[in-house]
């Protein structure tokens, strides 16, 4: 089974999202193209802001390798991953739309970033360009993921990894204090590739998962409460 970072991001939202995406691939139904003017809009503005770090990158004097991009096939991705290991050894500052693959746990695990930068110290991390000014959980799982399999190629774990909002602020996050939340909804997310649960199974373990942390703040909350009740206050 090849599977991506994205894949990854939707089943921490939502296992059912999961179910459905393997289904699709069996009955090899093409995923519904993206019509909305305002989404277009937005992934345009996306490409944008990814140019123009990019170009920012080049100001700077940067040695670049681009990967050429081929994702129709497999025969392409394999490629990529070929070109983006070539890159890390000849030892370039930036490595541009790097493809990483991994097999673990009887899957190939995917992953498409925007840059792998190397430091000062020759270590290289993750960069990626987000138009919003906050980052979001999901692309903590997805850089966590492929932070961990640039370290595989490189025999050394980035310490951080970064990302480039929209207002051309840098946000920075340690890779140790990331990837045990990554490992644990990789762990859930194999466990299900393989059991290849249906849709209600999928919807009802996503609900209790989900009811589970607010039942247990709620005893908590409860059981606090009760050394109060023997004080004046309480009368």
């Amino acid at each position: 089974v090849l599977v991506s970072a994205s894949d990854l991001v939707n089943h921490a939202a939502c296992e059912y999202l999961t179910g459905a995406a393997l289904r699709s691939v069996k009955a090899r139904t093409r995923r519904p193209e993206i019509t909305s003017p305002d989404l277009l809009a937005r992934i345009e503005r996306g490409f944008e802001h990814e140019a123009a770090y990019l170009a920012q990158l080049e100001r700077e004097g940067k040695s670049i390798y681009r990967i050429e991009t081929d994702r129709t096939n497999n025969d392409g991705l394999l490629h990529n991953a070929m070109q983006t290991q070539l890159a890390l050894q000849q030892g370039y500052d930036v490595v541009y739309q790097p493809t990483f693959l991994h097999w673990q746990n009887g899957v190939m695990w995917q992953g498409h970033g925007d840059f792998a930068i190397r430091n000062p110290d020759g270590v290289y991390e993750m960069y990626d360009t987000k138009l919003a000014r906050k980052t979001k959980g999901g692309v903590l799982i997805q850089l966590g993921l492929y932070s961990e399999m640039l370290g595989v190629l490189t025999g050394v774990e980035p310490e951080e990894f970064h990302v480039v909002l929209g207002d051309g602020h840098v946000e920075d996050f340690r890779t140790a204090e990331v990837m045990p939340f990554v490992r644990e909804f990789r762990a859930k997310f194999e466990q299900d590739i393989r059991a290849g649960h249906d849709a209600w199974t999928a919807i009802v373990e996503s609900a209790v998962r989900r009811f589970r942390p607010i039942m247990l703040t709620a005893a908590a909350a409860i059981l606090a409460m009760i050394p109060l009740t023997r004080s004046i206050f309480w009368g």
